[in-house]
């Protein structure tokens, strides 16, 4: 191992053990479940079970995994394997074992940057065949197109692969929220490796893999399909690597043998667990089972905290059109007015601008990745294929349907790994990293982690983001560009006013009294009345733009049931906003228990009656979606405009002789300046 990569692991390593007594969200049951079931229950049953509410719902390869980290965690701490005696387990030891699971696995990643950092065969002969090895290269031409394509297949530096192990993104969703992200993204980055080391076969097997442990990585799915043609079954270049006197179909059914062995490897075993006696179903019911739980689609256009994509936008115009009373009353439905998920939890309903689908999703997101994969079919580079596959992920996240905040991360990190390529890359990860970080923040929402969280990302930002920008230089901007720049700065700054507001001002300016009917009982129905007083403010509090004077959602329940609509996300692990998980916690209840257990649980109680107030509880966590998909949208226009623009990739001659003409223009003589 490298000194650089001993003393970042090192340094991570501290860092991430710090963290351990930090927040942890209910993803942390979720997870400690999962191991629970797939180390008690057959294979058969593993989609079946409802145990618990969180069930499971990734494919069968992540499923495989937590078995494995369950037989090693089952000698250290019995109980948070056990299928019964582990719900709601959460002691400071099992917090501290899960916490150590989450390091461990991430060694994976730590293996891939490793790989990334050093120089590849592949490498040396691309820059001799070019003659643009950076090294033969002067200053003035370093920022053009062709050397951008050079510095992209280069080991990556070691402040590149600190900066991805340490990312405030990174830490913020796996060591503190808690999640596999980073054993996850170790995957992928193997496989961004084994394409660049023109393995094409590897990678496709590496993918596949991914595929079976995470299926949200279908959003990069469009990048490899388009590369691998390009690169293996149809090459655009005699140089590529392909088997010896093998044909076009030969590579073909290669390529397919190879990327179909993993999906087989994952569903046989569920298809002949259905074989069994005890199995609850037959291989197809079991094989419907599993699709159902990885494909949710009843869960809604947006997730339970908007993740900053265009429907966040869209959601916003929405609230925006209700509280100005532009719309006419006969276009306002009943559910808009009075549903308690519009925008926060379960399916969305719009009170003006049309109703979003998931087939409307759909072809929204594949009519851009079908423009910007067209690039990488006409020059299959490394470097197209890193851009068109963040592309990719980027444009699912924009216009997927029912898109976690967290999905932010697939194209987040594999964009800091362009960073140093050119100028453009580098201010694109800039303004990705400053917007993906800052829509994470609402899941760290209780006010003593905000310091924590503030403090780390400006530490990690002012010695990354310092030190790519003295490995760039500015080219000269154009008037255009020198106002983009100008309004990207302006953008940032208001992220300091924007975390003035939701982390002081929002507090200050809308914080009530609770007004509580008199009872003649007081201490716990007391406490526990205030409780559920703060749940239904939450619930209602999606209702921003048309506050009531009752409870608006007792109208729009069915039978009774005042929160017999409210849908539950088991695959994000967040059922109820913060302050209602905080009120439920005051109230002796478990947060890990659906808010409607909590009511029924309450009532039976002999909670008196309440009188609900709508709350601007979740205007902060609309406003910072809503800002950050600005920014998040500007990031994929501009990468796409950069791919899309490329004039000279397919005439190095021309090439060449525009560098030598515009010679005197380039960055030397232009101040490093961001």
């Amino acid at each position: 191992m490298p000194g650089w990569l001993r003393d970042v692991l090192v340094l991570s390593t501290s860092v991430k053990l710090l963290l351990v007594p930090a927040y942890h969200s209910t993803d942390l049951e979720v997870h400690r479940h999962w191991l629970a079931l797939t180390k008690t229950l057959p294979v058969s049953h593993w989609y079946f079970d409802t145990t618990s509410q969180w069930t499971l719902d990734y494919p069968p390869f992540f499923a495989f995994f937590e078995r494995m980290l369950a037989q090693v965690i089952a000698p250290l701490d019995a109980r948070i394997v056990h299928l019964q005696e582990g719900l709601q387990y959460a002691s400071p030891r099992a917090i501290c074992i899960l916490r150590l699971s989450v390091m461990l696995t991430e060694l994976v990643l730590v293996g891939a940057l490793w790989a990334l950092a050093t120089p590849s065969g592949a490498q040396s002969g691309k820059s001799s065949e070019s003659g643009l090895g950076s090294a033969s290269r002067s200053p003035s031409s370093a920022n053009t197109d062709q050397d951008a394509h050079v510095k992209a297949e280069q080991a990556i530096s070691p402040l590149v692969a600190g900066a991805i192990l340490l990312h405030p993104a990174l830490v913020i969703v796996d060591h503190i929220h808690f999640q596999y992200n980073g054993f996850l993204t170790g995957v992928l980055l193997w496989s961004i490796w084994a394409a660049r080391e023109r393995r094409p076969l590897l990678s496709a097997f590496l993918f596949s893999s991914l595929l079976m442990l995470k299926h949200i990585y279908i959003y990069l799915a469009p990048a490899y399909f388009i590369f691998l043609l390009r690169t293996y079954v149809h090459p655009a270049s005699v140089t590529m690597d392909g088997p010896t006197g093998a044909g076009p179909a030969s590579r073909l059914f290669t390529l397919g043998t190879i990327t179909l062995i993993p999906p087989l490897a994952a569903i046989l075993p569920l298809l002949a667990s259905g074989l069994t006696t005890s199995a609850p179903a037959g291989p197809l019911g079991i094989l419907r089972q599993m699709i159902a739980r990885l494909f949710p689609f009843q869960r809604g256009l947006n997730h339970a905290y908007w993740a900053a994509n265009f429907w966040a936008l869209y959601s916003f115009a929405d609230r925006a059109l209700l509280a100005t009373g532009m719309a006419t009353s006969s276009k306002i439905t009943e559910a808009a007015r009075a549903s308690s998920s519009r925008g926060l939890i379960g399916d969305t309903t719009f009170g003006v601008l049309p109703t979003v689908s998931a087939s409307h999703c759909l072809v929204l997101t594949a009519t851009p990745l079908l423009v910007l994969s067209s690039r990488l079919w006409t020059r299959p580079t490394y470097l197209n294929f890193l851009t068109v596959l963040i592309s990719s992920g980027l444009t699912s996240f924009i216009f997927g349907y029912h898109v976690h905040e967290k999905a932010i991360l697939l194209p987040l990190l594999p964009l800091t790994l362009l960073a140093p390529v050119s100028y453009v890359h580098a201010r694109l990860t800039t303004l990705l990293s400053i917007v993906g970080i800052f829509g994470l923040f609402p899941l760290l929402y209780d006010a003593k982690e905000t310091p924590l969280k503030l403090f780390y990302t400006l530490a990690w930002s002012f010695v990354f983001f310092g030190s790519i920008r003295k490995q760039v230089y500015r080219p000269v901007p154009s008037n255009l560009t020198a106002i983009a720049h100008v309004l990207e700065n302006v953008y940032l700054l208001g992220f300091i006013i924007l975390q003035i507001y939701t982390s002081l001002l929002h507090p200050v300016l809308f914080t009530r009294e609770r007004h509580l009917e008199p009872t003649k009982e007081s201490g716990p129905v007391g406490t526990a009345a205030e409780a559920i007083m703060s749940a239904a403010d939450s619930l209602t509090s999606a209702l921003i733009a048309q506050p009531s004077s009752h409870a608006p959602w007792v109208q729009a329940s069915p039978a009774g049931d005042p929160l017999a609509s409210f849908s539950m996300d088991a695959s994000s692990g967040e059922t109820a906003t913060p302050s209602m998980r905080s009120d439920l916690s005051a109230a002796g209840l478990g947060s890990h228990a659906t808010p409607l257990e909590n009511v029924r649980k309450l009532s039976s109680s002999g909670m008196p009656d309440v009188q609900l107030h709508t709350q601007y509880e979740f205007l902060p966590l609309m406003l910072i979606s809503t800002y950050c998909a600005l920014g998040v949208l500007w990031v994929w226009i501009r990468l796409g405009w950069s791919l899309l623009s490329q004039r000279l990739h397919n005439h190095p001659q021309a090439a060449e002789a525009s560098l030598a003409n515009h010679a005197g223009k380039q960055r030397a003589a232009y101040p490093r300046k961001w």
